[in-house]
Parts: C-alpha cells; sequence; structure tokens
C-alpha cells in the first residue's frame, strides 16, 4: 500500500472499536473550541526523568537530546531543507565559502539562560570538543582541519578536503557554554593542538571523563527561545528565555513536554491534552488516529525505510546472493508493512536500488530504472533460488547443501514497535516457508552495541539513511554503518573491497563511496549510478518497505496551526519542521 505523500489529512469517521467514549469527548471539546485559549504548547515524548543527564556533550544521551522541542531550548546553528538543500540560519545568520574554509557569521545578541551572551567561544570550544572524539568515519568533523574565532561573531571552520554536504554536521551542531565547559573546551584544544588523533590514550581518557560528566541541572543552559522551568517524572515545562535566539519572534509563553509513551501519547492526543507528538506508533495505533476528526496527520515519505541485516561471518550462506534473492522474494513485503506501520506509514520502494525513490528518480533515467525493478514475492521463484545453491525442501523443511537443518534467528530492539513487529513477520513469513526462524528481541536501549559486536545473524535494520539526506548516505548505511570488520567490532562482517557482480566483474565500494561523496557533479552521479546498480545485483542488505514520518497534532484549539509549509520533506527527527516554524513565529497560539 503506498502512502499518501501529500501532507495533511482529516479523518471524519469514529470507527476505532472501544474508543466510542474518547471520540465523544473529542468531538464535545471540538465544541468548546471557541472558548479562551491557551499560551502553552504541549508536546508528548517519553524520556526518563530518573536517569537524565545534563551533559550537553553527550549528544542522544544528554537530557531531552532526540525530544522535538530541543530545538527550542539549543537550536542548531543552522536547519537543512531536505528538498531544496538550501540552509536557513539560526545561531548563524549566515555562511559562506572561501576555499576550504567555512565562515560562519553568528547572530548577535543572543543570550544564554544565565544572562551571559552567546558568543564565538561557545561555538569554538563546542567544535573543538565534537573534532576530539570524531573517529575517523564521523562525516564532517573527520574532515576538519582546523577552526579559529575571528571575532566575537565570527567562526572559521577549515577542512582537509571539501565536498558535497561535507558542512552538514557541523551547521547541525548545538552549541554548548563555555563558562560550564571551559576545562573541557580548552583541554580539547590543548590535545589537538598536540596532534592527538581519536583512539589515542589521551583522547580516550578525555571522552571517558567527559561521558562521566554530571552537571546539575542549574547548568543547563538554553539559548534558544525557551528554557527550562521545572521538570519531573512527569512533564518539563519551558518558559521565555528573555534575549534568547527568537524570544521576540514565538508566539506561545511557555512550552510543555508531557512523559507519554506511546499508548499514553495516543490517549491524551485523543483527549485533545496535546498539540503535538512524533512517537513512531503502531498499526493498530495509527488506524485509531487515523479515523478521528479533529486529529492532523502531516505524512512525509522518509529517507529510509525498514530492512533486513546479516551477519555474514557467521553464515558462508550469506555470501551467495542468491539465498539472499530467495529470502527476499519469499516476503510479503506489503504485508509486513501493514502489520508493523499501519497504512499511510509506510510505502513499497518502486526499485530495489539501495536508494529511497526520490533519490532514484533524480539520477536515473525511466529506462535505468525499469532495469532496477521491485523483487516482489515469488515463492516459485525463491524455491528454484534456493535449489540452485543445493538446498532441498524435505517435510520438516529446509536443509541445506550439507543436509543439515537450516535455522536462523531474527532479532529486533525492544520497545521500537516498528522494528519488533517486522521481525516477528520475517521469523513467522520465513518457517511458514520452511526456514526454520526465531524472533529474538534485544536491548532496545542500546541495539547499536549488538550490531556492532556482531552478535546476530539477522537482525532488522535500517537501509537508506534517516539522518544524511543525500544520496551517499544511503551507501553509508548499506556498507559502512555496523560493520568496521574488527575484531572488538566485526558488525556485518561485509567485505566492501572486493565485492563479485555477474554485470560488473569484481567491484571495490570504498572507492566509489569516496567519488560518489567527494566527486564533481558529474562524478557523483555516475558512482551513485553504479552503486545503486550494484546494489540491487548483489542486496547486501535487504530493503523492506520504506518509511513514511507520520506525525499527529491538533489545530485551533491551542496551536494556530501545524502546518510545515517549504520544509514538509523534512526529517521530523533530524530537522524538525514544526519547531523550525515555530522558531520563526509562523506557528503560535490560536
Amino acid at each position: 500500500m503506498t502512502a499518501d505523500p501529500t501532507g495533511f489529512r482529516r479523518r471524519s469517521v469514529f470507527q476505532a472499536a472501544g474508543l466510542a467514549a474518547l471520540g465523544a469527548t473529542l468531538a464535545a471539546c471540538d465544541d468548546e473550541r471557541q472558548g479562551p485559549k491557551s499560551d502553552t504548547f504541549i508536546y508528548a515524548y517519553p524520556y526518563s526523568y530518573e536517569d537524565a543527564s545534563y551533559n550537553t556533550f553527550l549528544g542522544k544521551d544528554a537530557f531531552l537530546d532526540q525530544a522535538a522541542v530541543t530545538e527550542l531550548l539549543r537550536p542548531s546553528l543552522a536547519m537543512l531543507n531536505w528538498e531544496t538543500y538550501q540552509w536557513t540560519g539560526l545561531v548563524i545568520e549566515d555562511h559562506a565559502w572561501d576555499g576550504d574554509t567555512l565562515h560562519l557569521a553568528l547572530r548577535s545578541g543572543v543570550n544564554w539562560s544565565s544572562g551571559d551572551r552567546l558568543s564565538a567561544k561557545d561555538v569554538l570550544g563546542t567544535f573543538q570538543v565534537e573534532r576530539i572524539n570524531a573517529d575517523a568515519n564521523t562525516p564532517g568533523w573527520s574532515d576538519v582541519k582546523k577552526v579559529e574565532a575571528l571575532s566575537e561573531t565570527e567562526v572559521a571552520v577549515t577542512f582537509h578536503q571539501t565536498y558535497y554536504g561535507v558542512e552538514t554536521e557541523i551547521l547541525r551542531s548545538r552549541v554548548s557554554p563555555y563558562a560550564v565547559y571551559h576545562e573541557w573546551m580548552d583541554r580539547a584544544a590543548a590535545l589537538l593542538e598536540d596532534g592527538v588523533e581519536h583512539g589515542d590514550d589521551e583522547q580516550v581518557a578525555f571522552d571517558e571523563e567527559l561521558t562521566a560528566l554530571a552537571p546539575p541541572q542549574e547548568d543547563f543552559l538554553a539559548y534558544g527561545p525557551y528554557k527550562l522551568d521545572a521538570a519531573s517524572e512527569e512533564d518539563v515545562d519551558l518558559v521565555l528565555n528573555d534575549g534568547g535566539l527568537f524570544s521576540d519572534r514565538v508566539g506561545f509563553a511557555r512550552c510543555r513536554a508531557v512523559n507519554a509513551d506511546n499508548s499514553e501519547a495516543t490517549r491524551l492526543l485523543l483527549q485533545q491534552e496535546i498539540d503535538y507528538m512524533t512517537q513512531v506508533l503502531d498499526s493498530a495505533k495509527r488506524d485509531i488516529l487515523y479515523e478521528v476528526e479533529g486529529i492532523t496527520e502531516t505524512n512525509t515519505p522518509g529517507n529510509d525505510g525498514v530492512g533486513l541485516m546479516f551477519n555474514y561471518g557467521d553464515d558462508p550462506a550469506f555470501d551467495d546472493v542468491r539465498l539472499r534473492k530467495a529470502l527476499l522474494h519469499v516476503l510479503d513485503r506489503e504485508y509486513i508493512g501493514e502489520d508493523a506501520l499501519g497504512g499511510g506509514g509506510f510505502s513499497l520502494p518502486h526499485y530495489d536500488c539501495g536508494l529511497p525513490d526520490r533519490h532514484a528518480e533524480e539520477i536515473y533515467s525511466t529506462e535505468e530504472l525499469a532495469e532496477m525493478p521491485r523483487y516482489d514475492t515469488d515463492q516459485g521463484k525463491a524455491r528454484e533460488l534456493l535449489e540452485e545453491i543445493g538446498w532441498s525442501l524435505s517435510p520438516d523443511g529446509w536443509k541445506d547443501d550439507s543436509g543439515e537443518p537450516v535455522s536462523y534467528t531474527v532479532v529486533a530492539p525492544a520497545g521500537w514497535s516498528d522494528f519488533e513487529a517486522v521481525g516477528k513477520q520475517v521469523a513467522d513469513q520465513l518457517s511458514t516457508f520452511g526456514i526454520r526462524c526465531e524472533y529474538e528481541a534485544i536491548d532496545g536501549g542500546n541495539p547499536w552495541g549488538v550490531w556492532n559486536a556482531g552478535d546476530f545473524q539477522i537482525a532488522v535494520r535500517h537501509w537508506g539513511n534517516p539522518t544524511v539526506p543525500y544520496h551517499y548516505g544511503s551507501w553509508a548505511m548499506t556498507w559502512f554503518t555496523d560493520n568496521e570488520r574488527t575484531d572488538a567490532s566485526p558488525g556485518m562482517d561485509y567485505d566492501t573491497t572486493e565485492v563479485e557482480t555477474d554485470t560488473m566483474g569484481t567491484v571495490e565500494i570504498d572507492g566509489l563511496y569516496e567519488k560518489a561523496r567527494k566527486g564533481s557533479e558529474e562524478e557523483r552521479v555516475e558512482a551513485n549510478k553504479e552503486l545503486g546498480r550494484i546494489f540491487h545485483e548483489t542486496l547486501p542488505r535487504l530493503p523492506l518497505v520504506l518509511m513514511n514520518r507520520v506525525t499527529y497534532g491538533i489545530e485551533d484549539l491551542r496551536a494556530n496551526t501545524l502546518d510545515t509549509g517549504e520544509y514538509a520533506a523534512n526529517d521530523i527527527y533530524t530537522d524538525n519542521p514544526v519547531m523550525l516554524r515555530m522558531l520563526q513565529g509562523d506557528i503560535g497560539p490560536a
């Protein structure tokens, strides 16, 4: 079922079983919308208050870092428009290239919630910490040669080399205050000056000590239009940060983040107690919300999808592309998508070339795309391929070429409802086909540990790329994410230096990937095309479905609109368009 990508849709029928009372409540509340309006914007997000860390250098592990409202507390330097690839300055007013040097002009007059002025010293110190802790595979940061503060409001970033999108992670940075982290910022600068590199003993010690740092809540400073007022297990209150970035533009006097898991967020939305939620809901909850009048659904095709990742070091059979193609022919991908993500929450890729459809259609002609069709469900073809590699079907299931019964375990992170549903469906469908398969949940808090360690046979994992919006992001995920191939971190254990193909012979992925990132425009297009053809022929990961980014909210109650405007293609978790338009003053009180 292909999702409707047109954006906003309203539903008018209450058909969700068991929700008649909530539906009636919502309808009754709708009649009261002409009453007094709230000056508070309310957002639902699940967080652990007990484990909260106010160390802003912890990235995704810092308090609220993964919540959309972080953009209201600590905005990015700039936000990317995923359709035009143009930047909207936030902390920076402008940026410009001079050769290999990127000049950043900071907005003047922006204050921290402590009252101090945000300056180039804060940005420079933040960048130094990012640099020393960036490994060689970190896009952008690993390419930085030096950073300098040229004045109170200007920072220069010089790269060893530049390429398309090299500035992305730098411009997406959030700033940490020098007043709080000066010891670490100065120490990072000294390590860099001494030539210390990532992985050296001094860097490892620095990272471990910084990670263990636990600042008090009062050191959790904001420079956005809002600051932290109070936090509890139930909710987080944000109030205006006078002098903060865009504090004169935002319309709401307060914002509140309610601690709510998927079920609770769904209930709160139905009862009109929240304005916006970004949780990934399972199909049952999505079907509930799909039918309710007054709830606004925003549906944006994503650049990534759910697929399967193999541990090539676990079973030599995975090396045979015929097995990988057979497994894809066994699976009913549409049924998997419906079960895991519900109608409108997914789409099937039109082409199994490893790129989301939008990216594929940007570089290939219609005739070229026709050469890379989707591997649709065809269990007869699957049987032929398995028999070609010497497998045989017995009353007890498939046996390999040595006569041993075939069995696999599919893993997915516990609590990732969409990934869990995919894992269970894959295991069930393969078992029904005769390939014994069990499902196993892994730690949902740190599945990267399992993936990087290669502690799996088949894992539910991304394909495409949810954070890098350029073509080469898909290749980074396909061939290099979870694939360090070291003793400590083997990951997929897939050799990218010599990939065998029928039509192109032996190809080397690493060099093509570098051309796709760093070549001229013509070289990038050709390299991306070739990598897509290689993906279609070899299927290093199995692309199952593309995920659509679906969010829900209520307009005209507290918020005047949730329209994403010109940022409709943006990823809601990386460059959230609703938060951006709140910063710009376009979304405010009803």
